[in-house]
């Protein structure tokens, strides 16, 4: 599917969520009667099976043991298993965690995209209220879409490690918490173990100003049989930008293509690769390259200019539209990284259509 940038009425910005249950469907949002949770309070409830605690979690604590620097992550992390969860005796104040076992390999940077196994426990009523051991499966999302106590308390763990986060309510869901299993303001503990991560993309780069429109058409593309990959290998474009803003929508095509030509007809399906910047702010707001994908769609359920700028492309091409406002998002744009009847530059690769 096309990124969000090109449907009519849609944001372009992806929505800073913070509640874990966006990313981690929080199918589990009942208390769990298979997890263990350690509590030395003498008027504590635990759930069944519950192991008393010879004390209450503190934190920080000692960092455990390493895993070996050969081993593989998710053998060590499916064979330790679903882990006891113990809770302070106290609400927290501020963000602590507590390295139970320290993993290998580089850290995982802010902004990373992860992917995890873990538990949660509310530190007030004792009780688990969600669990992705409990699911059959781990979770992936990026550190930007989850509550901010995650978002500030994985960077720095390692591929194997496991890591307790004892998060205030302030960091976690405040006073409005998506479930009944979570009390307003409550303090949480997270137990989490890392079997993977992605770096995040470098952050775009400010486009360069006097791009003509319109310009010279460019080289012909190779004409293989593979287009992807040569598309792959040609990488993101950098981006430039006309002075003033468009009043009329205007074409260059960088790189013409070898391949069949898009007809002019609005129910035509392309896959793609693009870029879009502002011409007014010289930011990027959107592109399928950093997503790692192309994008897919029909021509009548894009932006004006873009159905009308794509046709005649011919597959393995590279089109650069500058589109004025009007034919954009106008006076109404779905994200503040867009301002209103801002003229757009993309920069398209077709891939293929149909």
């Amino acid at each position: 599917m096309p990124g969000p940038s090109l449907r009519r009425m849609r944001s372009v910005r992806t929505p800073l969520v913070l509640v874990v249950t966006a990313a981690l469907g929080f199918a589990a949002c009942g208390a769990d009667d298979d997890t263990k949770v350690n509590t030395s309070s003498s008027d504590a409830t635990t759930t069944t099976e519950a192991d008393p605690a010879a004390a209450d979690l503190e934190c920080p604590g000692e960092a455990g043991e390493p895993i070996a620097d050969d081993a593989d992550p998710f053998t060590e992390i499916e064979a330790r298993g679903k882990p006891v969860v113990s809770v302070t005796a106290e609400p927290a104040t501020e963000l602590c965690s507590t390295d139970d076992i320290v993993g290998a390999g580089d850290e995982v940077p802010e902004g990373a995209t992860v992917t995890v196994h873990y538990v949660g426990v509310g530190q007030e009523s004792k009780q688990p209220f969600d669990s992705s051991w409990d699911r059959g499966e781990p979770v992936t999302f990026p550190l930007d879409t989850v509550i901010a106590g995650w978002t500030e308390g994985i960077p720095g763990m390692r591929a194997g490690g496991r890591r307790t986060l004892v998060i205030p309510g302030g960091l976690a869901y405040g006073d409005a918490p998506p479930t009944e299993a979570i009390e307003p303001n409550e303090t949480l503990v997270f137990v989490i173990d890392l079997i993977s991560f992605e770096v995040p993309p470098p952050p775009p780069t400010p486009a360069a100003s006097g791009l003509v429109c319109p310009g010279e058409s460019g080289p012909p593309s190779a004409g293989g049989d593979d287009v992807a990959a040569e598309i792959e290998a040609r990488g993101k474009p950098q981006m430039r930008v006309p002075d003033a803003p468009a009043t009329e929508l205007c074409f260059i095509d960088d790189i013409v293509g070898a391949g069949a030509e898009v007809p002019n007809d609005p129910a035509t399906s392309v896959t793609v690769h693009y870029v879009g910047v502002g011409q007014q702010t010289k930011l990027q707001f959107d592109a399928s390259w950093d997503r790692s994908e192309p994008a897919s769609f029909a021509l009548n359920g894009v932006i004006a200019g873009w159905t009308q700028g794509i046709p005649g492309m011919k597959v393995g091409g590279r089109r650069t539209l500058i589109i004025p406002g009007d034919l954009a998002y106008g006076a109404t744009p779905g994200s503040p990284d867009i301002q209103p009847n801002e003229t757009l530059v993309f920069t398209i690769d077709l891939i293929a259509i149909g």
